[in-house]
């Protein structure tokens, strides 16, 4: 990796150019290659994997957002009320400034929306001029209801109705009186960190969708009510679907994906353009709790996911969000094929995960000791276009018991990665 040598390059140059430490150096000269070569080691050992047909990456702009297409042909990445500009496909990006915060939606007349969730509530307004100017917001959600939603999970489908998923939490956070106490931890080096995410948590989350027929003045919820995971019709329990995400694979007839506790995404289908919905059932994909990305990729019917696989045992061990991967559906989501690994931390790596049994999966209070590795790549965001997927997510390298070192991630891939047979082939550390 081209970071891990520059860092090496640094530590290097930093011990021989003194004149004062030649003696030194002289006397030393079988011990620092051994050195040199063991932090090299180290090095490459403590960064995740890509695949070698990867052909860019950045860690530049804010967290979260998604992207959209203007019509001068610069893709934009609007993060953070900060956008970014590209027009060679993702390879390079240009700093645009403080924009509108929020989500980018092209609406069917040609307008631009964005959705905005700050503040615990959800709003919309548009522009006619490409972002320079907006209306002022229209409240989509009730005024009493605390409402959140996943970046990149709002559409436009083709009958031009807006369709925004959205979730809530339900109970009383302070039921758990100290969190500190209800934290499961590993050893990473000889640091501990915090493995899981969400494990002791009483507030159950709904999902649910509103949408809009006349570009955004006007909002409605789906007709059939608010969405959660029930098991053998509550006999097995009722569980979190948070978190949403929504694509239109055909006319009128639409996909949402959960993010659950239960070691799957689980998945709802919609076929009157999202007015109603199925209850959420599991999916094929075996995830962590972690949301998902997914996209109808451009002049096909094929869906394209990207989300943090993981198996039960993996989430037990506290091998949680450290897997992300893509994988294709050509039948609406009804199955999944073609699994990718797009980043990981082994370079022999699994890229397809056996679903483990539906039930609730949680990190061990003191998980087995993490790998040098470890880090998680979450929360993606997804572009196609022009024959290249740029993806987007957050870098956690570390967790330990205060804070996190997270910082923002770009992936540059050509889309026939994504379609290629066999296991994908990880690039050279």
């Amino acid at each position: 990796m081209k970071t891990a040598k520059k860092e090496l390059v640094s530590f290097s140059e930093s011990r021989r150019s003194p004149e004062k430490n030649r003696p030194i150096l002289l006397s030393s000269v079988l011990v620092i290659p051994f050195l040199l070569a063991v932090m090299a080691n180290l090095a490459a050992a403590q960064v995740p994997v890509f695949p070698a047909e990867t052909i860019a990456r950045h860690h530049v702009g804010g967290l979260g957002g998604n992207f959209l297409e203007l019509k001068d042909g610069r893709v934009v990445r609007a993060t953070d009320g900060q956008w970014l500009f590209t027009t060679d496909g993702g390879e390079n990006w240009i700093d645009g400034g403080s924009r509108r915060y929020g989500d980018l939606l092209r609406l069917k007349s040609g307008a631009l929306g964005v959705i905005d969730d700050r503040d615990q509530k959800i709003t919309f307004s548009r522009s006619d001029d490409e972002g320079k100017t907006w209306s002022q917001p229209v409240q989509m959600s009730e005024p009493h209801v605390h409402t959140g939603r996943q970046h990149d999970s709002a559409i436009v489908t083709s009958s031009g109705r807006i369709v925004v998923p959205v979730y809530r939490q339900i109970g009383r956070r302070e039921m758990v009186p100290e969190q500190k106490h209800f934290v499961n931890l590993a050893l990473k080096g000889d640091e501990w960190m915090r493995v899981g995410s969400h494990d002791f948590e009483p507030v159950p989350e709904l999902s649910w969708v509103y949408y809009s027929d006349d570009e955004g003045q006007t909002w409605h919820r789906n007709a059939n009510g608010e969405m959660m995971v029930t098991l053998d019709y509550e006999a097995g329990g009722n569980f979190s679907a948070e978190e949403p995400v929504a694509v239109e694979y055909a006319p009128e007839h639409l996909l949402m994906l959960y993010r659950t506790p239960l070691g799957r995404l689980f998945q709802s289908w919609s076929s009157d353009d999202g007015t109603n919905w199925t209850l959420p059932r599991p999916s094929t994909l075996s995830a962590s709790r972690a949301p998902a990305a997914v996209k109808r990729i451009p002049g096909t019917d094929d869906l394209l996911v990207v989300w943090n696989q993981a198996s039960g045992d993996e989430i037990q061990r506290g091998l949680q969000r450290h897997r992300l991967s893509a994988a294709i559906s050509q039948n609406g989501g009804a199955s999944w094929k073609m699994h990718k690994n797009i980043v990981c931390i082994d370079e022999d790596d699994r890229s397809y995960v056996e679903p483990s049994p539906v039930r609730y999966y949680r990190s061990a209070r003191f998980s087995p000791r993490l790998p040098a590795s470890h880090c998680w790549a979450i929360y993606p965001a997804v572009m196609i276009s022009k024959g290249r997927v740029i993806i987007s997510y957050y870098e956690v390298r570390n967790r330990p018991l205060e804070g996190n070192e997270t910082r923002p991630a770009m992936i540059v891939l050509p889309i026939e990665f994504f379609y290629k047979k066999g296991a994908n082939m990880p690039a050279k550390k």
